[in-house]
């Protein structure tokens, strides 16, 4: 029972989110990193990033201040203000000495939905406390493994270098998708999934075309469960939430594909406008397989430069 918990505690706490949402009639209080910080902390054996407890929280918080800051502020043609966001998302990224990705979608999701409302940053504090508090009672039962971290400084050449290469490749990439209407390719969490690919350890990038399916399917399931279940069959949103949740989970936990993106990019479906529902998917895939392809190609161990170079001697 104690390791069902690890399943249940998700999606209740998804739910929750979701009947808030539907109370104060705002859809802005669904904030996508949940399922992804529920499936990193809770469904993981162990946390899937470098990172505390008190970290993460706190960096959502900055991130997602920051991103409605340069809502409110910087008055730029949205593709512009994503960019700037992810970049400013990459320098936090450094500054926390972490491997939390996820704060990058806290920072671009309001730029991309363009909020302003306070909602967001409550809902994002409530409910990734809520998570923080469940992770700590799931510490003390010895349902999750929770070991000493060690924070070093990430502010040297080769972590510059990468952060600049990855800002570079996703300017061009938003650039790209607003400019042809497929601007979902670059969905905040697929963002996130892309920071974590061209990390040359990822474990991830061992088994690139499950990733890629995994995102894609579950994109693909919360997208018509919320097409058939809400948009023709008038049912609450909080149905097909929670089964699109209970998909997620049961991928995540029979593949051992812990993938904390396709947790966000299932609940961000529940997000967009009505006539991008059934489009979804494909830009997802189209997205996700690109980025797959850009970490494999330009963010790989430099070892294997060397072990080419004496290969050909």
């Amino acid at each position: 029972m104690k390791e069902k918990l690890k399943y249940i505690c998700p999606i209740v706490i998804i739910a929750l989110m979701v009947e808030a949402a539907i109370i104060f009639k705002d859809q802005e209080i669904l904030f996508p990193e949940i399922a992804a910080i529920a499936i990193g902390t809770l469904v993981s054996p162990q946390l899937a990033w470098k990172t505390s407890r008190l970290r993460i929280l706190i960096t959502i918080m900055v991130a997602a201040v920051f991103g409605m800051l340069i809502v409110a502020y910087v008055h730029l043609p949205v593709a512009y203000e994503m960019a700037l966001a992810y970049f400013i998302g990459q320098i936090l990224l450094l500054v926390s000495e972490t491997t939390f990705a996820p704060m990058i979608s806290a920072i671009v999701l309001p730029v991309m939905l363009q909020t302003k409302s306070m909602n967001y940053l409550i809902s994002a504090f409530v409910f990734t406390s809520l998570i923080l508090v469940v992770h700590y009672v799931f510490e003390k039962k010895g349902l999750v493994d929770v070991k000493p971290v060690t924070f070093s400084p990430m502010w040297n050449k080769e972590k510059i270098t990468i952060m600049l290469a990855r800002t570079l490749l996703v300017f061009v990439g938003i650039v790209l998708a607003f400019r042809y209407n497929f601007k979902f390719a670059v969905a905040p969490p697929l963002l996130v999934a892309f920071t974590e690919f061209t990390n040359p350890q990822g474990k991830v990038r061992k088994k690139p075309m499950q990733a890629i399916l995994l995102i894609f399917v579950c994109a693909l399931v919360a997208s018509y469960s919320r097409y058939m279940l809400t948009m023709k069959l008038r049912m609450s949103l909080i149905i097909p939430v929670c089964v699109t949740s209970m998909f997620v989970i049961f991928m995540i936990a029979t593949t051992k594909m812990y993938i904390p993106p396709a947790g966000a990019i299932g609940i961000l479906a529940f997000l967009i406008p009505d006539q991008a529902v059934i489009y979804f998917p494909l830009h997802v895939f189209v997205g996700i397989l690109i980025m797959m392809l850009v970490a494999l190609v330009f963010f790989r161990e430099e070892k294997n430069y060397v072990n080419r170079r004496e290969m050909k001697a």
